[in-house]
């Protein structure tokens, strides 16, 4: 371990019967998409690979990501709106912004290269899906992943 103890760092679980960290901020390319949010709680789940946000976070992300790539638009993939795109995803490395995350003082980053994902699309491997970004719906007593 680098840095030895003092490397590490100490987090409270916040969620009942699963991992939860409270979430301060989520940004996509420097722009704050949860501003009109309140306490936020990022649940973690090493079984399941989606970021799964508000529809109001989710809209503002792909509107931002709409000023530089207007390929960019959701889908409805199982059930779920997904971020998806009319390009291959390479083609997206470069031209999207990061997703960042305040995670109880931690800031997590992950590049494009991170949450797109090129898979068949409508029989087309030309285009690029992220069905790591989904929006869920807030105010039920359960989430579906």
């Amino acid at each position: 371990m680098q840095g030895g103890e003092s490397g590490l760092n100490y987090y409270n679980n916040l969620g009942i019967g699963k991992w939860g960290l409270m979430m301060d901020e989520m940004t996509y390319n420097n722009v704050d998409v949860s501003k009109d949010h309140h306490a936020m709680m990022a649940l973690l789940d090493s079984g399941n690979s989606t970021i799964q946000i508000p529809l109001s976070m989710y809209t503002k992300m792909i509107s931002e990501m709409r000023k530089n790539e207007k390929s960019v638009y959701s889908d409805l993939f199982n059930g779920q709106q997904i971020l998806a795109a009319r390009k291959s995803c390479k083609d997206l490395y470069d031209v999207l912004g990061p997703i960042e995350f305040d995670l109880q003082g931690t800031r997590i980053l992950i590049r494009p290269k991170g949450y797109l994902l090129n898979k068949p699309f409508v029989n087309d491997t030309r285009y690029c899906r992220g069905p790591h970004i989904i929006y869920v719906s807030i105010g039920s007593n359960h989430v579906k992943p």
